[in-house]
């Protein structure tokens, strides 16, 4: 079995309110958990309007099913249109 730990980071262009910043991260945190069945959330809750870092973690039985995850995931973000990653940080450990 494989542990894969993915740190995401993202700029959210156009926001100008907590709440237009609160409707991406939830909707965004909501498909993940639905789609991708991984555990994830907002890890750093900070002050910046058009940024967010999200932390996810899952479990696969192979290499490359975390891999796969971890890309289909960066993709879910990119398709919401609403947001762009800018930074990523992903470790994968054998159990």
């Amino acid at each position: 079995m494989h542990v894969c730990y993915l740190l995401l980071h993202v700029h959210l262009p156009g926001v100008r309110t907590i709440k237009d910043r609160r409707s991406i991260v939830n909707r965004f945190l909501t498909r993940a958990r639905d789609q991708l069945n991984v555990s994830i959330m907002e890890a750093d809750r900070n002050s910046v309007l058009d940024e967010a870092r999200f932390a996810a973690v899952y479990l696969a039985p192979t290499d490359n099913d975390v891999v796969s995850v971890a890309e289909r995931l960066e993709s879910l973000v990119l398709a919401s249109g609403a947001v762009e990653v800018v930074g990523r940080d992903r470790k994968i450990i054998e159990v």
